[in-house]
């Protein structure tokens, strides 16, 4: 994950659409059309000492993950915080400052319930705008047996939005470019910006393909393809002209390509083309046959190689006659900001600003207990791009340098992923091929 700003022409309003924050009473709900979904209304009753609550119905089967999406209202100067809670299980979320509407929240820790248990809600810095809830029960049978394939735009994203998921099975890290961008995090140790940058690329390759080893992948299910960091939208719009780095004249993935481990894919000369990068993860694709990809939602995720991240993929997997379940993540929304929250904390899906539900076929939560919260933790220290600079952990015995663009001493700030990353689940959208195809389809047009 870079925190370089990319915004080009055809995505600026998309990226305005997913970075401002919703007016008051637009729509931000969701609408899911799955086979195994159950969507039930619940009637949230005030009690007489002013608390509020429902009964948890009666449910068929027994689902995995659930939403429960009720009307709000905020106040302009503090977070809203919603509290659910039923005898030893609490949940607390948080959602932005002022507006009003549809507001969702991940129930999946109360899924299990027996039916008629009472869940107490509380709502502190605004109050329920009406007492009618929409609560959605999810089933998501992944596949056992098959392989999980994470796409990661980054070095760093597959591990903020899926490094419980993927330990947890027999999974693929695929990162599509170097991370060679951003912020000069090294620029103390190498003044240069051409080197520097280069330098920095390489040691975000050899962390993506390392790294994902604390969650169980090997260097050898590893692979970073080596493409540029900030250059997925100039190669999507010249699809067979190959694109340079930002800072370095090179337009060959080779350099950074060859520091993987992994047979996935040939460690040759390869030009930074759109076509390209379709036809390797065609390949990839033909060569481990998911049955579950793990992408980002263009939708949601605000950041331009996110989006087109997924752009990539389904046009591979047009080419192919896979049929995975699709799980979409979301790691840039609310100006970095999402979620609030201390870590650990339990988190809601980011708002949808449009005029209309945002689609899927369904929801998934991946419970992370406090092992691996830990664990998840662990692996985003080990990623050198989300911690402080060198220059700002250890005296080089060098001067300050008024070149350096970073600010080595400033402190990680509310957008740090060690807190917004590490919570009690992982959340995903799911969708299909044919859905995924069409979401695509819309979201370019």
């Amino acid at each position: 994950m870079t925190r370089l700003v990319c915004v080009g022409s055809w995505l600026i309003g998309a990226v305005a659409h997913a970075q401002t924050s919703c007016p008051a009473e637009q729509n931000q709900g969701f609408a899911f059309s799955g086979k195994t979904v159950q969507t039930l209304k619940v009637e949230i009753s005030k009690n007489a000492d002013g608390s509020f609550s429902f009964p948890w119905p009666h449910l068929v089967g027994k689902p995995d993950s659930a939403l429960l999406m009720l009307k709000v209202r905020s106040n302009d100067a503090q977070p809203l915080l919603v509290r659910l809670s039923s005898g030893d299980t609490t949940s607390e979320q948080m959602f932005p400052a002022g507006g009003a509407g549809t507001r969702t929240l991940n129930a999946s820790s109360f899924a299990n319930l027996n039916s008629g248990a009472v869940v107490a809600v509380q709502v502190s810095h605004g109050a329920i705008d009406f007492f009618e809830a929409t609560l959605s029960l999810f089933k998501t049978e992944l596949p056992t047996n098959g392989t999980t394939l994470v796409l990661a735009p980054h070095p760093d994203d597959a591990e903020v939005g899926a490094f419980g998921l993927y330990a947890s099975r027999k999974s693929t890290v695929v990162t599509l470019t170097a991370g060679n961008a951003g912020e000069q995090n090294y620029c103390q140790l190498v003044p240069d910006p051409a080197s520097h940058y280069r330098f920095k690329g390489e040691v975000r390759v050899i962390d993506s393909v390392t790294i994902p080893w604390q969650g169980g992948v090997p260097a050898s299910r590893a692979f970073n393809l080596g493409y540029f960091d900030g250059q997925l939208q100039t190669m999507f719009e010249t699809p067979g002209t190959a694109v340079e780095e930002l800072y370095v004249h090179n337009d060959d993935t080779l350099p950074y390509r060859k520091l993987n481990q992994a047979a996935l894919l040939p460690l040759v000369s390869r030009k930074a083309t759109w076509n390209n990068l379709v036809s390797d993860l065609k390949t990839i694709l033909n060569r481990v046959r998911p049955t579950t990809i793990v992408i980002p939602d263009p939708r949601l995720d605000s950041h331009p190689d996110h989006q087109l991240t997924t752009v990539a993929l389904s046009e591979a997997l047009a080419k192919t006659k896979l049929t995975p379940t699709i799980l979409l993540y979301t790691n840039h929304a609310d100006h970095d900001r999402y979620p609030l929250g201390p870590t650990g904390q339990d988190f809601p899906l980011t708002s949808w600003c449009g005029t209309e539900p945002l689609p899927a076929l369904g929801f998934y939560a991946f419970a992370m207990n406090a092992e691996q919260q830990r664990r998840k933790l662990m692996a985003l220290e080990s990623m050198h791009d989300l911690r402080l600079a060198p220059s700002a952990q250890y005296d080089f015995g060098t001067p300050p340098d008024d070149r350096c663009q970073s600010k080595p001493g400033a402190p990680l700030g509310e957008s740090t992923y060690f807190r917004r990353a590490v919570r009690s689940h992982e959340w995903f959208l799911v969708v299909d091929r044919t859905s995924l195809l069409k979401l695509v389809a819309d979201f370019i047009h």
